[in-house]
């Protein structure tokens, strides 16, 4: 299994334990998980992680736990994250996996 994949794998994991953490109405985990894959997004940036989302998620987590202030933190890097893809046009599909 070369970097890339387990990479992938690594993400795959973190997101799906945030959508449960989620569901679960587990904010304090959706925060934690948010933030550790906005750290891992640097650390692997060939995944290209669409890091603006986990921010949003994280911001909204926040709101549920009346952190406003530490919300609008993550919602002011989810724009910013959003302006910079839009500006520099970073949409390339990453790497696909064949069979």
């Amino acid at each position: 299994m070369d970097a890339f994949t387990r990479n992938l794998e690594k993400f795959k994991a973190l997101r799906a334990r945030q959508s449960t953490a989620q569901k679960q109405k587990s904010y304090q985990e959706v925060i934690a998980i948010g933030l550790a894959i906005i750290e891992f997004s640097a650390k692997a940036p060939d995944l290209q992680i669409h890091t603006p989302t986990f921010h949003k998620r994280v911001a909204n987590a926040l709101l549920k736990l009346s952190q406003p202030r530490a919300a609008l933190e993550h919602f002011v890097a989810a724009r910013d994250g959003l302006v910079d893809i839009r500006a520099k046009r970073k949409l390339v599909e990453p790497r696909r996996l064949v069979g």
